[in-house]
């Protein structure tokens, strides 16, 4: 992916070309990770060894903290709005669980959903 970022506007990509509705354009490679943060495709970098870990660290201690308590996401999105939608390593979202079967959280529409959210930053970033 070019350094240049990509901006989308009501599903339109800024060189005219639609982004089809599963999200995936042309412009982006197969094993590519990109995040929307307003309106522009951020390129991310690929997720190592000490990465990993870290999250799933986070997220074991998270499942036996708050088993109960929140429900705990794992590098699934976020719809802060409709420019922006991170992916944040480890999430806590307020229960019942069953309402993110239909719609990713949303704060916007529903402030008490996001508990709590941690990005995992590697040495190398």
């Amino acid at each position: 992916m070019s350094d240049m970022p990509i901006t989308a506007q009501s599903g339109v990509l800024n060189h005219g070309q639609r982004v089809p509705p599963n999200g995936q354009a042309d412009i982006i490679g197969p094993d590519e990770r990109v995040e929307l943060l307003d309106g522009e495709l951020i390129s991310m970098p690929p997720i190592d060894p000490e990465h990993s870990y870290s999250v799933r660290r986070l997220n074991t201690l998270f499942q036996r903290r708050f088993a109960g308590l929140a429900s705990v996401s794992v590098q699934g999105p976020v719809t802060l709005d409709r420019w922006s939608e991170p992916q944040p390593d480890v999430m806590l979202n307020a229960l019942p669980e069953e309402r993110y079967a239909v719609a990713h959280p949303t704060p916007l529409e529903f402030p008490d959903e996001q508990i709590a959210v941690a990005d995992v930053l590697s040495p190398q970033a």
